[in-house]
């Protein structure tokens, strides 16, 4: 008898078939962002997206993430399904390659310029490039512009529907005897301002000149620089709509992402060329702008700086460290700068390891994190650690500064009778000279050793330490 057998199909083969098909237009079809590199990255960058939200929506399986340097996609990512900001296993990782100097055209990113992003929705075949970048994970992974090796930590979101101006000018149609201001970088807190950041100039309470960036400004690159002009006021009409000639400039800048408004300081990076204070007329000023959300006071506790971190701190006022059971600790390899107007008070459970910096300075000129050459000063020992007290300005006056051999410390009022510990360290944070002195308003030092450069100069007396700078020539 012939034997006839019927070969069932395994369910797990249906199952995989099922899957194949609803992935098959997924795998098949062409990206829409397409990367001007392929193959193994050049001294990559990473960026790691946490959240991707567009038009109030999450992306979905299929849409795309771009990340561009100018024009060129130097890197992209599509999403296998909705990232989850509370399931790091949902994150996408987007790799990004540095330009090859060793070929002739474009393919890759090039370290220092802006990064920018761009989310495509499939379903709609939509682009949105008004995207927003949020740092979840602040201080870690805080990245503006393209770095070699290193990554950066995003959450984007895109409205397709772009807000009103926060900044409105008092002035329409053709300006009369504008005056040009050209922005070659706009800051707020260090971070480089965004698309849809905006930029005011004012003449007092009169907003006289406004800018939407399309894109972030790259100091290096003047095809970035923003042109803002401004109006003089019609002396033929009855209402101020412009400028007075002569009034000093205030600028503005607004943070769409955090909603917040800052007054910022200029620079003239081009001086003596575009130096302008005040209104002038058919002239053109070039500016650097940086703000600060900077608080009165700020107390710092429970804070471990690793290897790797360079964390600053300010405040208009009072810092606070650690104290009250509360831990601040500066691991070998970190750094920690605090600056403040007034005082930096470190208590008990302030410490700084071997290998580890702590940067310290009194702000006299309204510089803080954001605008700030920072006064290096490595507070820690061979011992291992040190305990600090506190830093606060000091009653001494040093001359001559700059000297070329001799400087003098000079002592005022009540602090003449202290006991003092004066301590001279190089700019790279190694102590040339640590002395005791008592009852001594002068103490004369010696630098005749020492190569010309900046010398910081920490004394310790009564539980403080205050912190000066002198340049050898």
């Amino acid at each position: 008898m012939e034997k006839k057998f019927r070969h069932n199909r395994p369910h797990s083969m249906v199952i995989v078939l099922m899957l194949f098909a609803s992935l098959f237009p997924l795998l098949s079809r062409a990206s829409h962002f397409t990367t001007v590199w392929s193959g193994n990255p050049f001294d990559p960058m990473t960026i790691i997206v946490t959240g991707a939200v567009f038009d109030g929506t999450n992306l979905i399986a299929g849409d795309e993430i771009g990340l561009f340097d100018g024009a060129y996609c130097v890197g992209m990512g599509t999403i296998a399904a909705a990232i989850n900001p509370a399931n790091s296993a949902t994150y996408l990782y987007i790799i990004c390659s540095k330009d090859d100097p060793g070929t002739t055209g474009i393919e890759g990113y090039t370290a220092g310029n802006p990064i920018t992003y761009k989310l495509w929705k499939q379903s709609n075949s939509s682009e949105c490039a008004n995207v927003i970048a949020t740092f979840p994970f602040s201080p870690i992974g805080v990245f503006t512009t393209f770095t070699v090796n290193e990554t950066s930590i995003v959450a984007l979101s895109c409205s397709t529907t772009l807000p009103g101006p926060h900044f409105t000018k008092i002035w329409s149609g053709n300006p009369l005897d504008p005056m040009t201001i050209v922005v070659t970088q706009a800051m707020v807190d260090g971070i480089n301002l965004m698309t849809g950041d905006e930029i005011g100039i004012f003449d007092g309470n009169q907003c006289v000149g406004t800018v939407i960036l399309t894109a972030p400004i790259n100091p290096q690159n003047s095809g970035s620089f923003v042109f803002i002009v401004c109006s003089k006021d019609d002396p033929g009409t009855t209402n101020i709509d412009g400028y007075t000639s002569g009034n000093p400039i205030l600028y503005k800048l607004w943070n769409q992402s955090t909603a917040q408004e800052v007054t910022a300081n200029a620079t003239f990076p081009y001086a003596p060329t575009g130096v302008f204070q005040q209104f002038t007329i058919n002239e053109t000023a070039i500016v650097s702008l940086s703000g600060n959300n900077v608080p009165a006071n700020l107390q710092v506790t429970n804070v471990i700086v690793t290897s790797g971190q360079n964390n600053c701190y300010n405040a208009t006022q009072i810092i606070t460290v650690a104290g009250a059971g509360t831990f601040f600790n500066v691991q070998s390899g970190g750094a920690a700068t605090f600056i403040a107007g007034q005082k930096i008070s470190f208590l008990p459970g302030t410490v700084v390891n071997f290998g580890g910096q702590l940067l310290a300075q009194i702000s006299t000129n309204e510089n803080y994190c954001s605008n700030v050459s920072y006064l290096a000063v490595n507070l820690s020992g061979p011992e291992g650690k040190q305990h600090l007290d506190s830093i606060i300005p000091g009653k001494f006056i040093l001359y001559p500064n700059p000297t070329s051999n001799f400087f003098t410390i000079e002592f005022n009022g009540d602090e003449r009778n202290l006991v003092k510990c004066v301590t001279i360290l190089n700019s790279y944070g190694d102590i040339i000279l640590s002395k005791k002195i008592l009852g001594n308003g002068k103490l004369q030092i010696n630098l005749q050793e020492q190569i010309p450069g900046l010398y910081f100069i920490k004394i310790l007396m009564n539980g403080q330490i205050r912190i000066a700078k002198i340049s050898k020539i």
